[in-house]
């Protein structure tokens, strides 16, 4: 592999040598941390490249007590951006021969016809996660998954994987590194340090650990219930255990623009998907502005993260913060110009309660419309939820993607569908109701009466919430630092979730009010109490 390492090297090196000393005005990005940041705990930092040019913007503050500033030197817990490390050190072992894109996985694991392709592009079919994934610990889920019980998961949910079919798994993800690792015969940290990291310079970033890791360079991370647990990974590291700082991003957005094979290659479509992007190997492609972006957002317990470059321009964003609150769309907001206002809202006075609903896409790619806070939000099946700014009569723009919604009414006036418009196509997808997405599901009806008094939080742990809201009848879970989703009810007051194997069964007093929930899950029963 010397051949690739040195000509990534050389190109790396010249554009360090190159860098100049101009720097991008962040005025409009700096604004957008500082409303992310608010008045909670929590750093914050983006660094911006255009060529040789460079800018960093930062706000927030390291904790409640403590308000330094992050610098580019700061390390944050950088989750699913790991995937990415995962794509780029299989295509080494591809480039040397060990292995074949378009072969069946193999390092150990079960035969099957599922393909390192397959896994890198997320087209092997295999669930996000295992249905009887065995975390006994909601707050550092990952810790007590090693690599056999990787190996043993896939050997049970291959069989019935649908591949093919487009379906974000970090189950895939894990199984890719720890494969590729076992090819190379090295261990998966110890293979993407030699072939991704020392290539690239990156001489901060390191794989979570606490015995590895200076704590005192390391943002601590918050969620909406305060501190935030670190999470530890084993065997699922190469979904998202990597931990790096905005300096080091810098050099990874760098080395990647001047990139040669076998690196070029994984930021070229490889699968289309039924979402707003297609795939390349580990990147996902969105059309920013008529430009291909490469990027990849990365959320754990108490940190988000995102990293998205343009090669054909020479523009790329890291953000990096300190709290389980998106900051994806910040990155793609800047890359489309949205902070020198490029979409810009409308007076007319919008009915928000009007567009709730769900809007199938596809029939496993759904567009969930709700109001959070007073403030209309989209979220797409396996992705983060964005904010959603008036842009016209029925019209709306996402807020940090270059995408808008357009809904459309019936002659009484009633929502019937929407058009998501984003990289020049317009997709169409009719409205479904909360009844239908209850018989889809085989969830029974309640009356209205029966729903009320369940919206609010339920604390699991000090650090780990459950919020119920309820919208036009259907009832809906998010976990701390996890995406929000609908909940079926199988009786009164238990509800099934269908995306893992899990319920939720609501405590009352002699009086009828809710008091609690309990949480049933891989055979704990973990009860919440109502705030």
């Amino acid at each position: 592999m010397k051949n690739w390492i040195l000509k990534t090297t050389l190109a790396l090196a010249t554009a360090v040598t190159g860098w100049s000393a101009e720097t991008i005005d962040t005025t409009g990005l700096q604004a957008e941390l500082a409303s992310w940041a608010g008045d909670k705990p929590g750093a914050v930092i983006a660094l911006v490249i255009d060529g040789d040019a460079r800018g960093i913007a930062t706000a927030g503050r390291w904790s409640a007590e403590d308000e330094r500033l992050a610098d580019e030197h700061t390390l944050f817990e950088i989750g699913s951006i790991s995937k990415v490390f995962t794509a780029l050190l299989t295509a080494t072992a591809v480039q040397d021969g060990v292995l074949a894109w378009d072969e069946p996985v193999a390092g150990g694991f079960a035969p099957s016809t599922i393909t390192y392709a397959d896994l890198a592009t997320h087209m092997s079919g295999l669930p996000r996660l295992p249905t009887d994934f065995p975390s006994l610990d909601l707050v550092d889920p990952y810790a007590i998954s090693d690599v056999a019980e990787v190996q043993r998961a896939f050997a049970a949910n291959a069989p019935e994987a649908e591949q093919g079919t487009w379906a974000y798994s970090n189950l895939g993800a894990a199984v890719l590194g720890q494969a590729v690792a076992a090819e190379l015969k090295m261990s998966y940290e110890d293979a993407v340090r030699a072939r991704v990291l020392q290539p690239l310079g990156m001489t901060e970033t390191v794989m979570s650990g606490l015995e590895k890791l200076d704590t005192a360079k390391l943002a601590p991370g918050f969620n909406s219930a305060g501190p935030a647990a670190r999470w530890r990974f084993d065997g699922y590291a190469p979904a998202g255990a990597w931990i790096s700082s905005a300096a080091d991003m810098e050099r990874f957005m760098r080395g990647l623009m001047a990139a040669e094979e076998p690196w070029a290659s994984t930021m070229e479509v490889q699968a289309e998907t039924d979402g707003p992007y297609a795939m390349g190997y580990g990147w996902m492609i969105h059309d920013v502005a008529g430009e291909s972006v490469k990027g990849h957002a990365g959320g754990t317990g108490g940190y988000r993260s995102f990293v998205g470059i343009q090669p054909a321009t020479g523009r790329g964003i890291v953000v990096l913060g300190a709290r389980d609150e998106d900051v994806a769309g910040i990155g793609l907001g800047w890359l489309q110009g949205l902070f020198d206002g490029a979409v810009k809202s409308t007076d007319e006075p919008v009915v928000l309660e009007d567009f709730v609903g769900e809007y199938p896409l596809a029939p496993q790619f759904v567009i969930s419309v709700f109001l959070q806070d007073g403030q209309l939000r989209a979220q797409a099946t396996g992705q983060p939820s964005f904010g959603l700014k008036a842009a016209g009569a029925d019209a709306f723009a996402f807020e940090g993607v270059a995408a808008r919604l357009s809904f459309e009414r019936d002659d009484d006036g009633a929502v019937t569908g929407l058009v998501l418009h984003q990289g020049g196509r317009d997709m169409p997808a009719p409205r479904r109701d909360a009844s239908e997405v209850k018989q889809e599901t085989k969830g029974i009806e309640l009356a209205p009466a029966q729903l009320e008094g369940l919206a609010g939080d339920y604390e699991l742990a000090p650090t780990l919430i459950v919020s119920i809201t309820v919208d036009r009848g259907q009832v809906f879970a998010q976990l701390t630092g996890q995406a929000r989703y609908p909940v079926y009810a199988k009786a009164p007051d238990r509800f099934f979730y269908d995306v893992v194997e899990a319920e939720l069964e609501f405590q009352r007093d002699e009086t009828g009010a809710v008091t609690g929930l309990v949480l049933h899950q891989a055979g704990q029963h973990i009860p919440g109490k109502k705030r």
